[in-house]
C-alpha cells in the first residue's frame, strides 16, 4: 500500500519504561492518573517513533458493587493503597502497593484471607453484565492513540485471573486448585463464562484491533501443561471463536517455557 513511515516493531517496554521515563513518582500516574498513562505512553511513542500498543477494556456498570478507595501507608519510598468491595453478600478487599519507580505490586488479593469453600457467591460479585458497561474510556484512549498504533481489549486467561488479581501470587494460586478442587472447578467456569461474554460485548461494542488473552503466570514455567488444559485452554478456545466471528485477531502473552502451551493452542 506504498512506504511505510515506520518499521513496523514495539519494543518490550510495557509500561515500566514510559513511567519512568517521566521522572515522576509511580503512584502519581498509575493511581492517581495524573498524567494519565495513556498519555505518558504516547508521548513516548511520539519521541523515540515506535509504534504503539495500548491496552483497554470495558469500563464501570451500574451493577458494578460499590467500591471505595485509601491511601492507608506512604513514605518516600512507596504509596499503599486499600480497595473495599461491599456487596450485600459480604466485603473484599485488596491491597495494591506502588513503588515510587517500579511495577505496581500487591499486598492482598481479593480472595486473599477468604474463605474460598463458603464464599464462592461474593467472589464473583465483580460479574455483572458486559453489555452494561461503559465504553468512554476505551473510546477516549482510541481517539487520542489515533494512527500512532494499535489498542487491544485486555482479558486475563482464566489462572492468570485468580493468580494476579484474585491473590498475592501464582504460588498461593496453584495450592487453592489442589486444596479446593470443587470450588476452584467452579469459580474457574464462573469466569470463564463470564469472560467469554465479556469478550462478546467488547468486539461487538469496541471494535478493538486485537483482542489480548493475558498468561504471565500461565506458562509451562508455572502450570504443568494439564492445569494449562484444565484451566485455561476452555476460556481461550471459546473467546478466539467469538473474537473469530467478529474478524478481530488474539494472541495470548506467556511469560515463560511455551512450547507445550503452542502445541495445546495450535487448533484455536
Amino acid at each position: 500500500r506504498g512506504e511505510p513511515d515506520c518499521v513496523p516493531v514495539y519494543p518490550g517496554l510495557s509500561t515500566l519504561y514510559p513511567l519512568k521515563n517521566t521522572g515522576r513518582p509511580f503512584w502519581e500516574i498509575e493511581y492517581y492518573d495524573d498524567p494519565s498513562k495513556v498519555d505518558v505512553m504516547i508521548d513516548l511513542v511520539r519521541e523515540l517513533g515506535y509504534d504503539g500498543w495500548f491496552s483497554g477494556g470495558l469500563g464501570v456498570s451500574p451493577d458494578d458493587p460499590e467500591c471505595s478507595s485509601e491511601v492507608i501507608e506512604q513514605s518516600d519510598a512507596a504509596l499503599t493503597v486499600r480497595q473495599t468491595l461491599r456487596t450485600s453478600a459480604g466485603e473484599l478487599t485488596q491491597e495494591t502497593v506502588y513503588p515510587r519507580s517500579d511495577s505496581r505490586w500487591l499486598r492482598n488479593g481479593w480472595a486473599d484471607g477468604v474463605d474460598i469453600e463458603a464464599n464462592a457467591e461474593l467472589l464473583c460479585c465483580q460479574f455483572v453484565d458486559p453489555w452494561q458497561r461503559s465504553t468512554a474510556e476505551y473510546e477516549e484512549t482510541y481517539a487520542k492513540v489515533g494512527g500512532l498504533g494499535i489498542v487491544e481489549l485486555y482479558t486475563l486467561t482464566p489462572f492468570d485471573w485468580w493468580a494476579e488479581y484474585m491473590r498475592r501470587s501464582a504460588q498461593d494460586a496453584i495450592f487453592d486448585f489442589f486444596d479446593h478442587p470443587e470450588v476452584m472447578r467452579d469459580l474457574i467456569a464462573a469466569y470463564t463464562d463470564y469472560t467469554v461474554e465479556y469478550v462478546r460485548a467488547g468486539c461487538d461494542r469496541l471494535k478493538p484491533d486485537m483482542v489480548q488473552f493475558q498468561g504471565t503466570s500461565s506458562s509451562m514455567s508455572i502450570l504443568s501443561p494439564d492445569m494449562f488444559r484444565e484451566i485455561n485452554l476452555p476460556y481461550i478456545e471459546r473467546a478466539a471463536a467469538v473474537c473469530r466471528e467478529y474478524d478481530i485477531p488474539t494472541y495470548v502473552h506467556s511469560g515463560g517455557k511455551s512450547v507445550e502451551m503452542v502445541k495445546l493452542l495450535a487448533d484455536s
